[in-house]
């Protein structure tokens, strides 16, 4: 069995799908788990709090203003549009969180760097782009195709 070294504690590295491991492409010969865990948390923290920042600009009560009551309707559609995007940014925060606790989870269970759906090893240029990636690159092609 692989072994991360150069963490504080070595992890072992479990392929998947009963592979036979191998360390020199992706991350069982790179990613210190330990730096990684702190990006995340780090990461994790950063977006809940620009989602939390969003939300906390919205101080009405959910109503669409109508200030005098002679407000044009398409200040109205505008206030609309900015909820919208308001709520679909705190959706995308909301999603991305969940993906850093499922890349938290995996590096918990010593399966971090491994795809979720095909158990290959997901190349270290792709966890250093998107560190909460689960899938490699062609398994996520493959999920937005369907």
């Amino acid at each position: 069995m692989d072994v991360v070294r150069g963490t504080s504690a070595e992890t072992p590295l479990r392929p998947r799908n009963g592979g036979a491991g191998f360390a020199g492409v992706g991350v069982g010969m790179s990613v210190d788990l330990d730096d990684r865990r702190a990006q995340l948390l780090d990461l994790r923290s950063r977006v809940l709090g620009a989602a939390h920042d969003i939300v906390g600009g919205d101080v009405d009560d959910g109503e669409l203003s109508n200030a005098g009551g002679d407000q044009h309707l398409a200040d109205h559609a505008t206030e609309m549009v900015d909820r919208e995007v308001d709520q679909s940014l705190e959706e995308n925060a909301e999603q991305i969180g969940y993906e850093i606790d499922r890349a938290l989870a995996k590096i918990e269970d010593g399966t971090y760097g491994y795809c979720a759906r095909c158990g290959q090893e997901i190349p270290a240029e792709r966890l250093d782009a998107v560190p909460y990636a689960t899938e490699c690159v062609s398994c996520k092609q493959l999920e937005g195709a369907s």
